[in-house]
């Protein structure tokens, strides 16, 4: 149980950061253009 909880806090930890990165990345690029 205690894997499944960390399993999921971790994948929601990686969608969150890849999420933001993702924006910060088109924010850029968008400036650059």
């Amino acid at each position: 149980m205690l894997l499944f909880l960390l399993m999921v806090f971790f994948g929601a930890v990686v969608l969150w950061s890849g999420s933001r990165l993702y924006r910060l990345l088109r924010d850029r690029s968008q400036a650059g253009a």
